[in-house]
């Protein structure tokens, strides 16, 4: 190689170096836009609705079991009283 290739080279090196810093200088100005923007924020509705009323049973049906337990546990200490008609 002479001169003059290296030459050609380096110029074509600085012409892809100010393209990358262009493209990234776009890229930075994306970024800025992207972080000021706000969260998109979810629609309540329906699956909201759905949600909650999921939360609620299993909140319901976990006492249920945990009364169950508890009775099971009382009755081993208690005794086994299987009356449950106290009322």
């Amino acid at each position: 190689m002479n001169a003059q290739n290296y030459e050609q080279i380096i110029v074509q090196l600085r012409q892809e170096n100010i393209q990358l810093r262009q493209q990234i200088t776009l890229l930075r100005q994306q970024l800025e836009t992207a972080r000021r923007q706000p969260a998109p924020q979810r629609e309540s509705g329906i699956g909201d609705f759905l949600a909650g009323a999921g939360q609620i049973a299993l909140g319901v049906g976990g006492g249920i079991l945990a009364a169950e337990a508890l009775d099971g546990v009382a009755d081993g200490i208690f005794g086994g009283d299987d009356d449950d008609t106290w009322w």
